[in-house]
């Protein structure tokens, strides 16, 4: 990226900027599951801490933050379990039919 952004006279910073405005991607990113994506709406709806969503999902902290607010979804302080839920306990709390 270093030398793309020298040949081309910009910084990296705004070479990210663009492919982010362009919708672009790295590739570092494992696209979201349909239950990942279901426990992050029962994760909110059920009071359960932003970080240990994260333990639950394995995913980095900066990338559930930004993924849930792309979803409308913002985790306000919340306080953390003795020990994180996993994914599976996240998915339980899901109505039964």
């Amino acid at each position: 990226m270093a030398d793309l952004a020298n040949k081309m006279g910009r910084t990296k910073a705004s070479l990210f900027t663009r492919a982010n405005i362009l919708g672009l991607v790295h590739g570092y990113h494992r696209p979201w599951s349909d239950d990942e994506c279901h426990a992050l709406a029962l994760a909110h709806a059920h009071g359960i801490a932003l970080p240990d969503l994260v333990v639950a999902l394995g995913r980095n902290y900066a990338g559930v933050h930004k993924y849930a607010e792309k979803q409308g979804l913002k985790f306000s302080r919340r306080p953390r379990r003795e020990s994180a839920p996993t994914l599976q306990d996240i998915l339980a709390l899901a109505p039964q039919p």
